[in-house]
């Protein structure tokens, strides 16, 4: 299903955070030194986005959604699932997720958000009138003004990757 274009900015914010899982994702193994580099990537795209995408989801989105009684179960579970993101990325502020957790940190943030697409935006859709869903999209384009777009590559921890995502052979000094 075509998403609409009342929840295109969260959708385009989920691209964001998606780029970041992928890169995570390919970037591996990290060396002691790239960890808190990957550490303040993740805390600053919570920061600066993340943070109020939460919020818009949490104050403006679920709501909505709630009005539809078999939506609730998927609601609690996205609820909870926030709550176990937000300790990561309150992990990543503390410089204090291991590699491993990092790479969980990624896979639930990515399961998070294909589960938000795939499940609660179709379901909205099929539910909701047209009229509903942009009275949603008014309130969500207020709720999220104060996201700072990111999505960006930190040099120290993308340096083994160019900007096509391929993995690159790392100069040595002579």
């Amino acid at each position: 299903m075509q998403r609409d274009k009342n929840l295109i900015p969260l959708s385009h914010q989920h691209q964001h955070a998606l780029a970041l899982c992928v890169r995570i994702d390919r970037a591996q193994p990290f060396s002691e030194i790239q960890l808190p580099t990957w550490q303040e990537e993740v805390w600053q795209s919570f920061e600066h986005e993340i943070k109020v995408h939460f919020s818009a989801e949490e104050s403006v989105l679920f709501p909505a959604a709630g009005q539809f009684r078999e939506l609730k179960p998927l609601i609690d579970d996205l609820l909870a699932e926030h709550l176990s993101l937000r300790r990561s990325f309150s992990e990543a502020e503390g410089r204090r997720m291991s590699s491993k957790n990092l790479v969980a940190f990624a896979r639930e943030l990515s399961a998070h958000i294909r589960k938000e697409e795939r499940q609660l935006f179709e379901s909205m859709q099929k539910r909701m009138t047209p009229e509903q869903l942009a009275l949603l999209g008014c309130q969500l384009e207020e709720a999220l003004k104060q996201a700072t777009p990111v999505c960006r590559l930190t040099r120290t921890a993308s340096a083994e990757w160019d900007t096509a995502g391929r993995k690159t052979t790392p100069k040595t000094k002579p």
